[in-house]
């Protein structure tokens, strides 16, 4: 029997969702629920960022790089990675703070994964967005890659 997909099933079967580095969200497979970091800053440098074999100039210390309110879309990305990761926030715009999108704010992400309906990238559906606060990075990263080291390990 095939299990349904984490997005027909109601929230409180929804499974727990796997926390990665934003880096690995494109190899995901679809429907996925995902949970990573990003940091908040529209400011735009000269420096070649792909996506679906697209390109775009960012500036590398930032992780949502833009906003589209028509279609309620984030760019994000995590240094050092050049990686971009489209979020779709439409389920939360009626609650979305914009204190979460303040410039340099580094915001927290939990959706779902998906091919995007146009071009070969990944989409993330968000269920939930909120500030990190002010985060240690490195001790984040450090942790991040321990868990990751240890969900291989077994």
């Amino acid at each position: 029997m095939e299990s349904p997909s984490s997005s027909s099933l109601p929230p409180y079967k929804q499974p727990g969702s796997k926390l990665l580095p934003l880096s690995q969200i494109p190899s995901c497979s679809p429907d996925t629920r995902v949970r990573f970091l990003g940091w908040y800053s529209p400011s735009f440098l000269p420096s070649p960022l792909t996506t679906s074999g697209k390109r775009y100039k960012l500036i590398i210390l930032n992780s949502i790089a833009s906003y589209d309110m028509a279609t309620a879309r984030l760019s994000l990305f995590h240094p050092p990675s050049s990686v971009l990761v489209k979020t779709d926030v439409s389920l939360l715009t009626s609650s979305l703070s914009m204190g979460a999108l303040r410039n340099g704010e580094w915001v927290n992400v939990i959706g779902d994964t998906q091919k995007e309906e146009e071009g070969e990238g990944m989409l993330v559906r968000a269920v939930t967005l909120w500030s990190a606060g002010g985060i240690n990075l490195g001790k984040y990263e450090k942790g991040m890659k321990g868990r990751l080291e240890a969900d291989a390990s077994g």
